[in-house]
């Protein structure tokens, strides 16, 4: 279910049909501060106190969504098998899809204008309904944990089998150098408000 803490007590709250929600990808806040909660069982919006499913594509209602971004008035969704344009007049068009068995669009970040799809191998540019491929000979065969594209224009792509990859600022098909770690596990990138990158 989807619930929150205050005070130190957690409160269950209550959705518009009867699926049990299992897993709860994230939580969005749109501009105009429309928040929702993506799902393994679809995408909620917070209305008077309980959850509202969303209809917008009726045949992916109940699929699992696990990241969305705005972009100029219309969604980006990455839906399990499917990663939609979802327009302000309630049209969408399916960008891309694959049905292998795990989740394929695992997640879509903004940085300014840039939007950066992430599937299990490949990362990918979005520009407005075009998927452009980035370091498709450098990932090939990888798996893909995480990725970041830090403020001076560096990606930072965190792979299973070779460990963390880093770009030159401006380059999009070739890593500059490897870093390896314990593992190579790295679930998470982040870039402080000082450039340190964690």
């Amino acid at each position: 279910g989807i619930g929150y803490i205050k005070n130190k007590t957690y409160y269950h709250t209550v959705q518009n049909d009867s699926m049990q929600v299992n897993y709860v990808f994230s939580f969005f806040v749109n501009p105009d501060k429309r928040f929702f909660a993506l799902t393994s069982n679809g995408l909620y919006e917070w209305k008077k106190n309980v959850w509202e499913k969303r209809n917008w594509i009726k045949r992916f209602e109940n699929m699992p969504v696990r990241t969305m971004v705005y972009d100029s008035g219309s969604l980006y969704i990455a839906y399990f098998n499917y990663f939609v344009k979802y327009y302000p007049d309630g049209t969408h068009k399916i960008l891309d899809s694959n049905f292998k068995s795990s989740p394929q669009y695992l997640s879509i970040k903004k940085y300014g204008d840039d939007i950066i799809l992430q599937q299990p191998t490949s990362l990918y540019r979005v520009k407005g309904e075009q998927l452009i491929p980035l370091f498709q000979n450098a990932l090939k065969g990888l798996f893909v944990y995480t990725s970041l594209k830090d403020s001076q224009g560096r990606f930072w792509v965190s792979t299973e089998e070779e460990g963390l990859f880093v770009s030159q600022r401006g380059e999009e098909q070739k890593f500059a150098y490897k870093i390896p770690l314990p593992n190579n596990l790295v679930s998470g990138i982040y870039e402080d408000k000082e450039n340190n990158v964690w």
